[in-house]
């Protein structure tokens, strides 16, 4: 059925969710997301600093170790991007705990099942609290070779063909030797990020993939694998395997998505000192909330909500049904 204009215009204006997200490809087995720019994204799971309780000396000490890491990234090619999040689930923790069951008696399996019962009503109350920390570098390859690479290099990666067969061989080159410099540049972030007792773990293409859909819906996960769409009977691409959420409605002070109110407190200045435990007061709100800080220079150009929200520390809050 043809499409009419005032369908056509709607659909301009209101496009679909996964039409927003920046998301191109998930290569299997590099551990990286790419982007719709051409920017390539890898993701650490961290453990943070315990620094509540630390002396002075300490504090500093880790502070010293935190801008060593800053300062090593590059400064025009790459940025960071930090999220925090407190939230009153435990995810697939109980599932885990079932599943690495080992013994046959009735009576221990009687206790455990009693234990269950008891730890999912504390989780319905509210009584259990979930920090999870995630750093994400994005780094663009194109910037990194206009302002590191020679021209010599750059015309090495290949010029213009007609050939097919040709252009994707050299896009698969081309992308094997940025992914190469990318792991390089990471190789020596991992070592400041252990140096700085951060303990960081390597997210997996995978885990990339669920990070992506848990970003959009926080209460809702599922452990769905990501196939590439070449594999698929029906061709899908990532960002449609990824889209979990619907916008249901937009003002000027929120965005409800699936029922759940997005509210954003943006900071135009970075505070001129800390204290210890400032983050502390958050996990009273009574809500889940999303702290997300990233280094860089803010996405401009666009008036669409999703994309102005990119490339400002901002604070995601949404109330949670019981």
């Amino acid at each position: 059925m043809p499409m009419t204009y005032a369908e056509h215009d709607k659909k301009m204006k209101v496009p679909a969710v996964c039409e927003l997200l920046p998301l191109r490809d998930l290569p299997q087995g590099d551990n990286v997301m790419v982007r719709t720019n051409g920017a390539f994204v890898a993701g650490y799971e961290l453990k943070g600093v315990l620094s509540y309780f630390a002396t002075d000396e300490e504090r500093n000490q880790a502070k010293s170790m935190l801008e060593a890491l800053i300062r090593g990234v590059p400064d025009v090619s790459m940025r960071i991007q930090f999220r925090y999040e407190i939230s009153e689930h435990l995810d697939f923790l109980f599932d885990d705990y079932v599943n690495q069951q080992r013994t046959q008696k009735s009576e221990v399996m009687a206790l455990d099942a009693h234990r269950l019962k008891m730890w999912k009503l504390k989780e319905k109350s509210g009584f259990y609290f979930e920090n999870r920390l995630h750093v994400y570098f994005i780094w663009d390859p194109r910037i990194h070779a206009k302002l590191y690479h020679s021209a010599q290099q750059n015309r090495r990666l290949g010029g213009f063909t007609l050939s097919q067969k040709k252009a994707i061989q050299r896009t698969r080159k081309e992308h094997d030797t940025y992914l190469a410099e990318l792991e390089s540049i990471l190789r020596g972030i991992e070592s400041s990020m252990e140096t700085a007792n951060l303990s960081p773990r390597r997210l997996s293409t995978q885990e990339l993939f669920e990070e992506l859909k848990y970003a959009q819906h926080p209460t809702r996960r599922d452990r769905r694998h990501y196939y590439p769409g070449e594999d698929l009977i029906q061709y899908r691409s990532a960002r449609e395997q990824a889209t979990e959420a619907s916008i249901l409605n937009e003002t000027e002070t929120y965005l409800n998505i699936d029922g759940y109110l997005y509210s954003v407190v943006s900071l135009k200045e970075l505070p001129d000192a800390t204290f210890p435990g400032v983050l502390q007061r958050f996990s009273t709100l009574g809500l889940p909330y999303l702290n997300k800080i990233r280094k860089g220079t803010a996405s401009s150009g666009t008036t669409n909500s999703m994309n102005r929200l990119s490339g400002i520390p901002r604070i995601f809050a949404f109330p949670v049904t019981k």
